[in-house]
């Protein structure tokens, strides 16, 4: 047979099994999120491969092997009409060589590195390639699935929740996709399936509770300087949780003198009661469910021992972005909202907000709003300036610690 026409085939087969190769690895590296990358008509016919992975496989697998086995016919006779009458071990050498180093090792080291680009080049000659040999990929298919469930009992079994949790974190923390802060994100998230919620629950004698005796001007005057939107009740003893009051329920109440000596327990809610040995995983899908945002932990014996809210919880997956964030004196939180703390000078404030705000007697924006309400003003106070609207948010009895800023 005439050298040229071996060697013009050759590189044919050379192609089809670099192509099989290429493809093989590029399919088989693919995620959800490297899937999301592509055109909507190319992922879904992705995805569909991907559903029947072991047909995809198979199809590869028994393609690249039929294309090397008629690469190696191929080369040998092009080696004999080329005059290379070399013995049968040496001639199977050079041609297993020139094999596995062009159509397996570099088409998958290309493959790895740009599978990507690949894949739109590969998603219909594969899909065609499975409907033509269909006749012989079933067959194969059905047996590699009876050796599988004979040799079951090899194959170790991820039968628990820890089993696969272990194995994503693995999978993330070696991923090459994501960010290191992506990564540590993932990371946190996880451990809720494994942390307490004694473990960022405020412990009880840190908590700021009431007495349900109590009326609306004790609540008032003890819950100001405090600033907390929940606040749980108790009965007799404060190891007696028995309800938690929304500050958005009675905030309305204490502009009514009258109202004030109303008794606390008209606006006590219902609070929702969680063992100490329950995950923060399984109180984030409680919380969820529930639309709750905060719950009391008891221990066996049913004694208060501190609460957790939705913001602890936050707290162990995003605190230190959060924290990093907040250290700035001026945070930007949307296109036309800031928060901004109450040390703020007058100076870095008008700077940042482009306005004129002058005062006498003070040097901070803290200062500049006790002196235009005549005093340290209420939560919730707001003042307007041209188009500024300031609101106090955070106050104690002395002082303002951080207001927000709107822009109108």
């Amino acid at each position: 047979m005439n050298a040229t026409f071996l060697l013009v085939l050759a590189l044919v087969l050379m192609a089809a099994s670099a192509f099989f190769s290429a493809s093989e690895t590029a399919f088989f590296s693919l995620d959800e999120l490297k899937i999301r990358k592509f055109k909507p008509s190319d992922a879904r016919h992705i995805r569909n491969l991907l559903k029947n992975a072991t047909i995809l496989l198979v199809t590869l697998l028994t393609a690249n092997t039929i294309t090397n086995i008629l690469l190696t016919t191929v080369l040998s006779a092009w080696l004999e009409a080329k005059g290379y009458h070399f013995s049968f071990l040496v001639s199977t050498l050079i041609v297993s060589g020139i094999i596995i180093l062009f159509g397996e090792i570099l088409p998958k080291a290309v493959a790895t590195a740009q599978g990507v680009k690949i894949i739109p080049y590969a998603v219909f000659p594969v899909s065609y390639l499975i409907r033509v040999l269909d006749f012989i990929i079933r067959p194969l298919n059905r047996l590699s699935e009876r050796f599988t469930q004979y040799f079951q009992f090899l194959l170790p079994e991820m039968d628990n929740k820890e089993d696969r949790r272990t194995a994503l974190y693995n999978v993330v923390s070696r991923g090459k996709f994501l960010k290191q802060e992506e990564k540590l994100l993932i990371a946190r998230i996880l451990s809720l399936a494994e942390r307490r919620v004694t473990a960022v629950m405020t412990p009880r004698p840190r908590v700021f509770s009431i007495d349900e005796k109590a009326t609306l001007e004790q609540l008032k005057n003890d819950l100001l300087p405090e600033q907390h939107s929940k606040i749980p009740v108790y009965k007799d003893q404060d190891s007696q949780v028995i309800g938690v009051i929304y500050f958005e329920d009675i905030a309305i109440n204490f502009r009514d003198s009258k109202s004030l000596n109303l008794n606390i327990k008209d606006f006590i809610r219902p609070i929702y009661f969680v063992p100490e040995s329950k995950t923060l995983a399984e109180l984030l899908e409680d919380f969820r469910k529930k639309h709750i945002r905060i719950a009391a932990v008891v221990d066996e014996y049913g004694d208060f021992l501190g609460i957790v809210t939705l913001s602890d919880i936050l707290a162990e997956l995003v605190g230190e972005v959060v924290d990093e964030d907040f250290e700035k004196d001026i945070v930007q939180l949307l296109p036309n909202r800031y928060f901004v703390k109450g040390e703020v000078s007058l100076l870095e404030f008008n700077e940042e907000f482009k306005v004129n705000l002058v005062s006498e007697e003070y040097e901070t924006i803290a200062g500049y709003l006790i002196e235009q309400a005549g005093g340290i003003p209420p939560l919730f106070y707001s003042y307007e300036h041209d188009n500024l609207v300031l609101t106090v948010r955070e106050r104690t009895a002395t002082r303002i610690e951080s207001l927000s800023v709107r822009i109108k």
